[in-house]
């Protein structure tokens, strides 16, 4: 599932860089040559201390990830770029955690191996000004239970003195997901949810040693937000 634990391992600890972010900042000039670039990274988790196991398997996560990047410039003042990744993880997930007799607290995971796929593919636009550039994107991810189709809009502009830079940005993301042996864990069958988000933010050169940032932003998300792997978890529609 496109889980925040799935994210949360693939972005920080792998620190992927084929990731389209809104907030990315970018020249205001197109790319001079075309560049396809490949890259491999992988990620692996300490088995579960058997100590704290109360119930499944030890085995954690274990994540692979290639991606591939091809960038253009389109005429002078424009740019195009496709980001595609695939991502493999296998491992136990946790599932609920007890007390056990003397007080300690001990894990159940998840009895069987589990092993996901997520497959992922980016278009983005770009114009250019003289102050500035203004760009789009749009994401398909697939897994084997759950779909995602997403845009993002951003811009930056930089004003007349040369040391104000004014950006902004939003994203929207409308979701599907269907859990896998639904009927056998009592799951939920399917369900959608949707997530949007903004920000604004600006950047002050205040001399030659020091910068002056600040930003506003806020998200919003709507729908099937409980995890339907967890035993126990219910969550609001709207946050």
């Amino acid at each position: 599932m496109h889980s925040k634990t799935l994210l949360a391992l693939t972005s920080s600890a792998l620190a992927l860089p084929g990731v389209v972010a809104v907030s990315s900042a970018h020249a205001d000039t197109p790319p001079a040559v075309s560049v396809l670039s490949y890259r491999a990274s992988s990620y692996k988790e300490d088995d579960l201390d058997a100590s704290v196991l109360f119930a499944g398997s030890a085995e954690r996560y274990d994540i692979k990830v290639h991606q591939l990047r091809y960038s253009a410039p389109v005429g002078e003042k424009y740019s195009f770029s496709l980001d595609s990744s695939y991502e493999s993880m296998s491992g136990a997930s946790p599932w609920y955690t007890v007390e056990s007799v003397n007080g300690n607290a001990k894990v159940a995971m998840s009895g069987a191996t589990i092993y996901e796929k997520r497959r992922d593919i980016t278009a983005s636009g770009r114009r250019y000004f003289d102050s500035g550039n203004l760009g789009i994107s749009l994401t398909i991810s697939d897994e084997n239970d759950y779909r995602s189709n997403s845009m993002a809009v951003d811009g930056s502009f930089t004003l007349a003195n040369n040391s104000t830079t004014i950006s902004g940005g939003a994203s929207y993301s409308d979701d599907e997901l269907s859990p896998t042996d639904a009927l056998l864990f009592n799951r939920i069958p399917s369900a959608t949810k949707a997530n949007s988000s903004a920000f604004v933010s600006v950047t002050q050169i205040l001399n030659q040693f020091s910068i002056l940032q600040s930003g506003i932003s806020t998200a919003r998300a709507s729908g099937f937000l409980s995890d339907p792997y967890k035993l126990v978890d219910r969550r609001p529609e709207e946050r």
